[in-house]
């Protein structure tokens, strides 16, 4: 009917909806296929105690730390930013914040192992020159003997055969025992921390390693915050959580306000007691959302906490339902605004952590986009073994708080179709 009323402009309802839904899904995908690290923050903590070379004292880790961040400060845009630590307690304290993605950490024997190490292949190589040395003149003199023994009537001496025979395996035992014998270099740490995101963990982890590996430095890695859910990943889980709980919310919402929506002549007691149907509905509908989403997940062969899970994601839901529902019962247009914003700008940032948006995404839509908070959230809860109330269940609760104030607006506002009119009677 409403359509109809339109007239020939009826016509032009496709191709409106054609723009709609695509500058919605050019906003879903533009952060994933531009996706770029930017500022990844990283530590860097040298415990090199310095040693005494031939050519005076050395410190190997203050040259390494030195050149890295005179790297840094020589490029206008890094990928990575690199922070200078003073001790291990304040490296391990900016870990367990997650603060850093990684860090490298020289041992305190650095420097003196790679003394050791020259001095011990310098010694090397001079043994293989007094050897070599020694063979050579054993040669000459083997070949001297021969020399005599063919120009004498008896003939060869075999003697000197077997003789040089022997001192050429010499060298060969020499070398062997002397490489065997030179100390290895120290190697560095790589801390990784998957647990403040993995995807950007595992950049950071191929990153340091090519690095490392192109300076022909020796490293161990050690993986901190390392989710075991059964074989899956962190963006697996995130795309069976973060997705299913946004379009089931906001589906649901929608549907519930069609189906609660009260007649234009409605009095305001009676708008107040649909809302408070609409909450006993968003409460129950959430549930279903939150717990029906982890036995989804769970079935999906992933080992989760599934109590945490579901209560955090009952929590998101809820939070979600009442904004949207606040918002579509103050103004249609409103609602549909606030939905149609909320799932173009957010679904990137569910999964993508914040150094690799875009800078528009980073400065105005990251902080407050519900997506960020749920994949937050699950990622606190499956790597770092927080519970349901961990610190991204705060930016859901705001988001929720302010859907309750708009569902209890709603009834004392002007909608788009007209005033209600208070037909109540009056207080004697």
């Amino acid at each position: 009917m409403m359509v109809e009323k339109l007239g020939k402009k009826r016509y032009v309802l496709p191709f409106a909806a054609f723009l709609v839904v695509a500058c919605v899904m050019s906003l879903v995908v533009y952060p994933m296929v531009t996706a770029e690290p930017k500022g990844l923050p990283l530590g860097i903590l040298s415990l090199d105690e310095g040693a005494q070379s031939p050519q005076g004292a050395l410190n190997a880790g203050e040259t390494i730390v030195e050149q890295i961040l005179e790297s840094q400060d020589e490029e206008e845009t890094h990928a990575v930013t690199w922070t200078e630590y003073d001790s291990q307690e304040a490296l391990d304290e900016a870990i367990e914040n997650e603060e850093l993605y990684a860090a490298i950490v020289i041992p305190s024997d650095f420097s003196q192992s790679q003394v050791d190490a020259k001095t011990a292949e310098a010694i090397a190589a001079a043994a293989q020159t007094e050897q070599a040395a020694k063979v050579a003149a054993a040669r000459a003199s083997a070949e001297a003997s021969e020399t005599e023994g063919a120009s004498s009537p008896n003939g060869t001496t075999p003697q000197g055969d077997l003789s040089s025979g022997a001192q050429s395996s010499i060298p060969n035992a020499a070398a062997g025992s002397a490489d065997s014998e030179i100390p290895k270099i120290s190697p560095l740490a790589v801390i990784i921390d998957e647990g403040k995101n993995p995807l950007a963990a595992s950049t950071v982890k191929t990153m340091l390693t090519s690095m490392l590996a192109e300076q022909g430095l020796a490293y161990t890695l050690e993986i901190v915050d390392e989710a075991d859910i059964g074989g899956g990943t962190l963006n697996m889980a995130q795309q069976f959580t973060v997705l299913p709980v946004f379009i089931m919310s906001m589906i649901c919402s929608v549907a519930l306000f069609v189906a609660t929506k009260p007649a234009k002549d409605a009095t305001r007691s009676q708008r107040f007691k649909t809302i408070g149907m609409q909450a006993m509905f968003i409460l129950v509908l959430s549930w279903l959302i939150g717990f029906g989403t982890t036995a989804l997940v769970e079935t999906s062969g992933l080992s989760i906490p599934s109590l945490d899970t579901g209560l955090f994601l009952w929590l998101a839901s809820f939070c979600l339902m009442l904004l949207f529902v606040g918002c579509l019962d103050i103004a249609t247009p409103l609602g549909a605004v606030v939905i149609l914003g909320c799932f173009a700008c957010g679904m990137a940032c569910g999964n993508l952590p914040y150094e690799l948006l875009p800078t528009l995404y980073q400065d105005w839509l990251y902080p407050w986009v519900p997506q960020h908070f749920i994949g937050d959230g699950i990622r606190q809860i499956f790597y770092t073994g927080a519970t349901a109330a961990n610190p991204a269940a705060g930016g859901l609760i705001g988001a929720g708080f302010v859907g309750a104030i708009a569902l209890c607006v709603a009834p004392l506002v002007a909608h788009s179709t007209g005033k209600a009119v208070n037909t109540d009677p009056p207080i004697r």
